[in-house]
């Protein structure tokens, strides 16, 4: 239920943000129209009526006019008169030493690492 709360909260802020919400309203609009249009006129004719932009409903005005002002709107302009200082804070050095504890490579030294000084023991001899 979580994912599919997110998808849709995804998909919702996608949708606004690209500004295919007005498409939505737009197709709602036109089928509107065409429903309307096809109870007087034949089925070509209520295409082309539907369609035709002499012939534009309020919601497709009101969507007209949404997508002109997102257009001229749709950049930020932010002039600054000079630029902002910058800070440069002095850095520490980071030092990296190799580690002071290692181990040699020889059997013997490996053995004594380890705790493998002695043999494996034997199985007790069984009994009878």
């Amino acid at each position: 239920m979580r994912k599919f709360l997110r998808a849709l909260l995804a998909l919702s802020v996608w949708t606004v943000c690209t500004g295919v919400h007005w498409d939505v309203v737009q197709v709602f609009a036109w089928a509107k129209m065409f429903s309307s249009n096809i109870e007087e006129l034949s089925y070509r004719e209520a295409v082309i009526r539907t369609f035709d932009p002499a012939e534009m409903c309020g919601i497709c005005h009101v969507v007209a006019d949404a997508k002109e002002d997102e257009q001229t709107n749709s950049g930020i302009a932010v002039q600054l008169n000079e630029k902002p200082p910058l800070i440069v804070l002095k850095a520490m050095p980071i030092v990296v030493s190799a580690p002071e504890v290692g181990f040699s490579r020889e059997p013997e030294s490996y053995r004594k690492w380890t705790g493998l000084t002695t043999r494996a023991p034997t199985p007790p001899p069984r009994i009878g």
